[in-house]
């Protein structure tokens, strides 16, 4: 879709809201389609969270850091990403929003090679954590500190098991 509509939580084509309830009544959209929080969000944006379904995409950017890289150098901007993303999300209390960014930051960890994949309990208590996150602000503009390409990965239920797998 070149356009997403958003009246509720739930990212819509305005395609099959309004022409299709135009023609047929009803919102006649794949409910199928609807699950994957992957094809319908195209912003970019450091962090996308549906809390309807539950879903979270995590869009990294790593500049040129890599695999290769040290340690110190990964942990650098990882921790970039993590500060980006609380600037716009943020849980109830203290101990949800480090456990929450611990898994994220887990999640980065990993996509740079180091074997820091969260346990399926921190996974299931992040799950959990989900539909409580509180949006602390509107992305205004793309984040001028993270560079390079965007790494996503989507957290939600992967065959009836939450997990989190790279898709772009």
């Amino acid at each position: 879709p070149n356009a997403l509509v958003r009246l509720s939580d739930r990212l819509s084509n305005p395609y099959s809201l309004f022409e299709n309830f135009a023609c047929y009544g009803k919102y006649k959209y794949l409910s199928s389609k609807l699950d994957l929080l992957e094809d319908i969000d195209f912003s970019e944006d450091v962090i996308v969270i549906d809390s309807s379904l539950p879903a979270v995409l995590l869009n990294f950017r790593f500049a040129s850091v890599s695999a290769r890289n040290n340690t110190e150098d990964k942990q650098k901007v990882i921790e970039e990403n993590i500060e980006e993303m609380q600037k716009l999300y943020n849980l109830a209390t203290e101990s949800d929003t480090v456990m929450f960014y611990n898994v994220i930051r887990q999640i980065g960890y990993w996509q740079l090679g180091l074997n820091m994949q969260p346990t399926e309990a921190e996974l299931k208590k992040f799950f959990l954590l989900i539909p409580t996150v509180i949006r602390m602000q509107e992305i205004s503009q793309k984040p001028g500190r993270l560079l390079g390409p965007i790494i996503t990965v989507s957290c939600r239920l992967w065959d009836g098991l939450f997990d989190c797998q790279r898709i772009r």
